[in-house]
């Protein structure tokens, strides 16, 4: 697929602010299917990814959509307000239509660490633009898992593209790893109680760049019951990705890193048999026997010298 194919056809991701006096209208767009703005924004149209997004201190992304119409001039006698905890009752000139509405678990996220992974403007505006390059930082760091054969298809769709071979696009060439790494698990409160557990490093090397700061589960996620910090390890994207598929794994007994013998590279070699680090509170370091299971799903673990 032309790595600029989506560009060319106009679309573009951005973030929607909520007011946190009416958190409600996220549930309000997804009946009436629109949202209504103050102002004209310049490129906001057809085809758009918007993240919807609260305000205020305890800001949250609540989920996305897809912009189905140019933005359309309302009418003096429409109804402008949803609910009357709106602070700008009467005061919205336009409206966008919208679908596809997906509601995401609550991420609590910084505008300052989407600046910083995203490199969008620091001015959060009421529609703001998120650079195309940032794009994944945001769909991984919100848990979302892109699908670009999914993608090329609609974009076939929308354009009537004859010339492209769908049946070629759609056969998926990759290979595919686990679906505990495509699915990138670790969203909401149980990262936020690992970034506060392990001082919001790395376990394995220590990064502290939040905006690559995963939270993996030693066990597989079976539900919620399964997001306890005793089950839970901070983990850079590309660590975290190892240790789903079983490449890298923590030693139950002394809590180090193991790494398996077909990683090649020296930048993972030089981290094996290195300590971690753990949460100062013992009931927030990883459990033994969750540690021993996930040794155990390494085939090459106990043969190489593992506990």
């Amino acid at each position: 697929m032309p790595p600029r194919l989506f560009e060319r056809l106009g679309m573009a991701t951005r973030v929607i602010l909520i007011d946190y006096h009416a958190p409600q209208h996220w549930d309000y767009a997804k009946r009436n299917g629109f949202w209504d703005l103050q102002k004209h924004w310049n490129g906001l149209g057809p085809g758009d990814t918007v993240y919807f997004r609260t305000t205020g201190s305890q800001a949250a992304f609540l989920g996305r959509a897809r912009v189905t119409t140019e933005q359309q001039t309302l009418a003096d006698d429409v109804a402008h307000a949803w609910s009357s905890e709106d602070s700008r009752r009467g005061g919205y000139r336009y409206r966008i239509g919208l679908t596809d509405f997906e509601d995401l678990p609550v991420v609590r996220l910084s505008w300052s660490e989407v600046v910083q992974g995203t490199s969008a403007p620091r001015r959060l505006n009421p529609v703001t633009l998120i650079p195309e390059s940032g794009v994944p930082w945001l769909e991984r760091r919100l848990g979302i898992t892109r699908d670009p054969y999914a993608q090329a298809l609609n974009v076939v769709r929308e354009d009537h593209r004859e010339d492209l071979d769908v049946e070629l696009m759609v056969e998926d060439r990759r290979v595919r790893v686990p679906a505990s790494v495509v699915l990138r698990r670790g969203r909401g409160p149980f990262r936020d109680a690992l970034l506060e557990a392990y001082d919001r490093r790395c376990a394995v090397t220590g990064a502290s760049t939040e905006g690559v700061l995963e939270a993996a589960h030693i066990c597989d996620y079976r539900g919620d019951h399964t997001d306890s910090v005793s089950n839970g390890v901070l983990l850079r994207a590309d660590i975290h990705t190892l240790f789903d598929l079983k490449l890298l794994t923590i030693g139950a007994d002394d809590a180090r890193v193991r790494i398996a013998p077909e990683v090649q590279d020296s930048s993972y070699r030089m981290l094996d048999g290195r300590p971690i680090s753990v949460p100062t509170s013992a009931t927030q370091r990883p459990a033994h026997a969750y540690l021993a299971a996930h040794n155990s799903a390494c085939s090459w673990y106990h043969a190489n010298g593992g506990d």
